[in-house]
């Protein structure tokens, strides 16, 4: 089978998306690289001749984790992530600061984008979202300190449907909160079905998901022994 990336370029179709955007939504991210630069050799000019078609990639990357401070998220979108994207470092302009982003500027006011579900309540939130565009790669990177769940739900009323879904159960043995399996409350928050689903091999996919992929293990995981992922397109 091919590699995930391969796969995303092979396959590509005028179909995937009307908007032209392709974007990605990664629930408990913390600073887990793999997924972006997975989708950026597959929109690589260079290595494939008919590579994967989006004009832009949109990502969102969503944790409400303690570890996810302000500080190490502005050091993750400013130096780390671009230090990280070889072979694609030479699209990159530096530094970057970042916007930082409020609630308002999804419409919504801040208790929507929290939960009483999982191990922190709302009331131990503490807000934050950065964003930062990186206009040589087509790419841009929005970073919200938020609850999974409650921000799709945000996400989805603002016409923002992710096409691409990360599925990789984080913390204790996956006990932190799970979006895997046909009880997902994840998947029963999104209101159109992603065309692909990038899933660790710790997690189970969704009904209705085919592999297309081998399995591989992404760069930029961070944890001691990293999770091989495996390409879950929708038929």
């Amino acid at each position: 089978m091919p590699s995930p990336s391969e796969y995303l370029a092979s396959n590509s179709s005028s179909g995937f998306n009307p908007s032209g955007v392709a974007t990605l939504y990664y629930p408990g991210a913390g600073t887990d690289y793999g997924p972006i630069r997975m989708v950026l050799e597959a929109m690589d000019r260079e290595k494939y001749e008919q590579p994967f078609r989006t004009a832009f990639l949109s990502v969102y990357y969503v944790d409400y984790s303690p570890d996810a401070t302000l500080e190490k998220i502005r050091k993750f979108l400013g130096s780390e992530l671009p230090q990280n994207l070889d072979p694609y470092r030479s699209y990159i302009d530096e530094p970057f600061t970042g916007v930082e982003l409020s609630p308002e500027d999804f419409g919504a006011p801040l208790k929507r984008f929290f939960s009483d579900e999982g191990m922190f309540k709302a009331a131990d939130q503490d807000f934050f979202g950065l964003r930062c565009t990186y206009p040589g790669l087509r790419l841009c990177v929005t970073y919200l300190k938020t609850e999974a769940l409650a921000t799709l739900k945000v996400m989805t009323r603002k016409g923002i449907h992710p096409n691409i879904v990360v599925l990789q159960d984080h913390g204790w043995g996956g006990n932190w909160f799970r979006f895997s399996g046909a009880d997902s409350p994840l998947r029963k928050v999104l209101k159109v079905p992603p065309r692909y689903l990038y899933v660790g091999g710790n997690t189970e996919s969704w009904p209705g998901y085919n592999p297309v992929s081998e399995a591989s293990i992404d760069p930029g995981q961070g944890f001691e022994f990293p999770h091989p992922r495996t390409l879950f397109e929708y038929r």
